[in-house]
């Protein structure tokens, strides 16, 4: 793949790839891990396949933002840091789900646009508890099975989708507010009813139970 100067690539960091130049040039890195990858975007691989300009639009808002928090970051509390990052992550998802040949890659056009906007009524709607998959199918249009159909292969349920990006959200809080928040509420803001499914599923997933993420601030 040729990428020209004022443009950049997505590549999974766990694939084998190679880069090569021809003349000297800069080149800047934005690491992401999968877990914030993945509850923004599904199957984010479907975008390593192309080449995104960063000369126009929101694709060069990105970079130069990147290029003003390269600047400033070390100067920033962690708590602001992380911020930073959740916001170019924001604006790198945009850049990537606005581009037509993303959309137009898959076997379905069609598909792709139901699938993105049921991940964006998601994400507007992930601290409601009453959201589920009868809810998503109704708003967007479909029918429940039609729903369900959309997720076969993803490696997710809609259900399981819902779930992982709560928990996601809510380690990134974590990660960001002082010591000594309570745990509850930050379980309960983003859609969980009991505190002790919430506890149990986030250790699951991190490895580590959320008061340990939490005292780590200390």
């Amino acid at each position: 793949m040729n990428c020209p100067p004022g443009h950049f690539i997505v590549e999974q960091g766990d694939a084998p790839y190679q880069f090569g130049y021809t003349t000297p040039n800069d080149m800047w890195v934005f690491k992401v891990p999968e877990g914030p990858m993945k509850s923004r975007i599904r199957r984010p691989e479907r975008y390593s396949q192309h080449c995104f300009s960063a000369q126009e639009g929101i694709g060069c808002a990105f970079v130069d933002f990147l290029k003003i928090c390269s600047q400033h970051v070390n100067d920033c509390r962690v708590e602001d840091q992380s911020r930073l990052f959740e916001q170019a992550l924001s604006m790198l998802s945009m850049v990537l789900e606005q581009d037509e040949r993303v959309l137009n890659s898959d076997q379905s056009h069609m598909k792709t646009a139901h699938l993105m906007r049921i991940e964006r009524y998601i994400s507007a709607n992930l601290g409601d508890p009453e959201l589920s998959p009868a809810r998503i199918a109704s708003f967007c249009g479909i029918s429940l099975r039609y729903l369900h159909k959309l997720f076969a292969g993803s490696g997710y349920t809609v259900g399981e989708w819902i779930r992982a990006q709560r928990l996601e959200a809510a380690h990134r809080e974590l990660e960001t507010l002082p010591a000594g928040i309570n745990i509850g509420e930050v379980a309960y803001r983003w859609g969980f009813t009991e505190q002790a499914q919430f506890s149990r599923v986030f250790r699951r997933r991190f490895g580590y139970s959320a008061s340990e993420l939490r005292d780590r601030q200390m």
